[in-house]
Protein backbone atom coordinates (compact mmCIF):
# COMPACT_ATOMS: atom_id res chain seq x y z
CA UNK A 1 0.00 0.00 0.00
CA UNK A 2 1.05 3.19 -1.10
CA UNK A 3 0.40 5.88 1.85
CA UNK A 4 -0.19 8.77 -0.86
CA UNK A 5 -2.77 7.01 -2.56
CA UNK A 6 -4.81 6.35 0.69
CA UNK A 7 -8.62 7.70 0.64
CA UNK A 8 -12.05 7.31 1.20
CA UNK A 9 -15.25 6.94 -1.33
CA UNK A 10 -18.72 7.00 -0.12
CA UNK A 11 -21.61 5.99 -1.89
CA UNK A 12 -24.93 6.93 -0.69
CA UNK A 13 -27.92 4.44 -1.02
CA UNK A 14 -30.72 2.85 0.72
CA UNK A 15 -32.13 0.00 2.15
CA UNK A 16 -34.08 -0.43 -1.53
CA UNK A 17 -30.57 -1.83 -2.57
CA UNK A 18 -31.04 -4.73 -0.50
CA UNK A 19 -34.84 -5.40 -0.57
CA UNK A 20 -37.08 -4.90 -3.77
CA UNK A 21 -40.50 -3.13 -3.32
CA UNK A 22 -43.55 -3.15 -5.81
CA UNK A 23 -44.42 0.04 -7.87
CA UNK A 24 -40.76 1.47 -7.20
CA UNK A 25 -38.47 -1.01 -9.53
CA UNK A 26 -36.51 1.50 -11.33
CA UNK A 27 -35.83 3.55 -8.08
CA UNK A 28 -35.01 -0.16 -6.50
CA UNK A 29 -32.86 -0.88 -9.54
CA UNK A 30 -30.59 2.01 -9.35
CA UNK A 31 -29.79 1.07 -5.59
CA UNK A 32 -28.99 -3.01 -6.19
CA UNK A 33 -26.78 -1.08 -9.23
CA UNK A 34 -25.01 1.58 -6.47
CA UNK A 35 -24.50 -1.78 -4.49
CA UNK A 36 -23.11 -3.97 -6.82
CA UNK A 37 -20.82 -0.76 -8.52
CA UNK A 38 -19.27 -0.36 -4.14
CA UNK A 39 -18.62 -4.07 -4.30
CA UNK A 40 -16.81 -4.46 -7.39
CA UNK A 41 -15.19 -0.86 -6.45
CA UNK A 42 -13.90 -1.69 -3.10
CA UNK A 43 -12.35 -4.97 -4.60
CA UNK A 44 -10.61 -3.33 -7.17
CA UNK A 45 -9.51 -0.28 -5.20
CA UNK A 46 -8.06 -2.70 -2.03
CA UNK A 47 -4.66 -2.92 -3.53
CA UNK A 48 -3.97 1.22 -3.35
CA UNK A 49 -5.28 1.95 0.45
CA UNK A 50 -8.75 3.44 -0.53
CA UNK A 51 -12.23 2.29 1.76
CA UNK A 52 -15.32 2.31 -0.28
CA UNK A 53 -17.83 2.18 2.08
CA UNK A 54 -21.82 2.33 0.82
CA UNK A 55 -23.97 4.25 3.47
CA UNK A 56 -27.14 2.71 3.40
CA UNK A 57 -29.77 4.99 5.57
CA UNK A 58 -33.15 4.42 6.04
CA UNK A 59 -35.82 7.01 5.40
CA UNK A 60 -39.33 6.81 6.51
CA UNK A 61 -40.78 9.54 3.79
CA UNK A 62 -43.85 10.68 5.74
CA UNK A 63 -41.92 12.01 8.91
CA UNK A 64 -38.47 12.52 7.92
CA UNK A 65 -39.63 14.62 4.71
CA UNK A 66 -41.60 16.49 6.79
CA UNK A 67 -38.75 17.16 9.19
CA UNK A 68 -36.55 17.85 5.72
CA UNK A 69 -38.83 20.81 4.83
CA UNK A 70 -39.31 21.97 8.16
CA UNK A 71 -35.47 22.07 8.45
CA UNK A 72 -35.17 19.27 11.11
CA UNK A 73 -32.80 17.17 9.17
CA UNK A 74 -29.02 17.24 8.74
CA UNK A 75 -27.53 18.30 5.09
CA UNK A 76 -26.05 14.82 4.57
CA UNK A 77 -29.80 13.09 5.33
CA UNK A 78 -31.13 16.18 2.93
CA UNK A 79 -28.96 15.33 0.33
CA UNK A 80 -30.35 11.83 -0.14
CA UNK A 81 -34.01 13.33 -0.55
Amino acid sequence: KNSSAQGKIINISSVSGRNAHPFVAPYSASKFAVEGFSDALRRELLLYGVDVILDQRELRLGSDLLAFMEGGLSNDVAVML
